[in-house]
């Protein structure tokens, strides 16, 4: 009976340090995944969603990318779905983006 006991009890604790890691990450906020800052860059609707256009930019990441745009009419923070950044010309753009 001692034997059963302890298993039993081994399977209660590894259950709710389950719960309590499982709970944990549940609150836990959601987080980008990239993010970029540009000099200057441009807001504009496409449909029934907005798109992004940045210029001298800089950062990292594809997807749920934050982006910063530090000048101009649309200075501003944004999160954009998926983000194209190349690297050789510094220029961004983005698509299904929101204001933060």
């Amino acid at each position: 009976m001692v034997g059963l006991r302890g298993m039993f009890g081994r399977r209660i604790a590894t259950a709710l340090i389950a719960a309590l890691l499982a709970s944990s990450l549940m609150a836990a906020p959601a987080q980008a995944l990239g993010s970029f800052w540009c000099e200057t860059g441009s807001f504009h609707p496409v449909g029934d969603w907005y798109g992004l256009s940045g210029t001298r930019c800089g950062g990292t990441g594809a997807t749920d990318a934050e982006v910063h745009l530090r000048t101009g009419p649309s200075a501003g923070d944004y999160l954009c779905e998926f983000v194209f950044f190349w690297v050789v010309t510094g220029n961004l753009g983005g698509s299904r983006c929101v204001p933060l």
